[in-house]
């Protein structure tokens, strides 16, 4: 039998944005993210934020924020930090991002 989730992420939200970034870009929106980051880390309902980098494809990066809830998000959505990165990221991606929000479904806790 597996164990059950935690209470904190029974209504988890995740948020998956997947990209592929401009050679000449690259720099631009790897500081539009490390601007961004630690503001998001900060949100009380941000659970984890997290870029990931492409091993086949160094210019191919996932960004996935796992919120709390719906209202998490929805106040994530909301702050001045993202409504800089839309600005800040003008230009920089190769082709259109795939984004998607899903919510958890289920689920295995994690030993970190």
């Amino acid at each position: 039998m597996k164990p059950e989730l935690p209470e904190a992420i029974k209504n988890a939200y995740v948020s998956i944005f997947s990209v592929t970034v401009k050679e000449d870009r690259l720099a631009d929106f790897l500081a539009a993210f490390d601007e961004v980051m630690p503001h998001s880390a900060a949100e009380e309902g941000i659970i984890r934020f997290e870029m990931f980098r492409d091993l086949k494809d160094p210019l191919h990066f996932t960004v996935i924020d796992l919120y709390r809830d719906k209202a998490a998000y929805d106040s994530h959505s909301q702050t001045p930090h993202v409504a800089r990165l839309g600005p800040a990221l003008a230009g920089c991606f190769d082709g259109v991002p795939d984004s998607r929000v899903c919510e958890l479904r289920d689920g295995i806790p994690s030993k970190v």
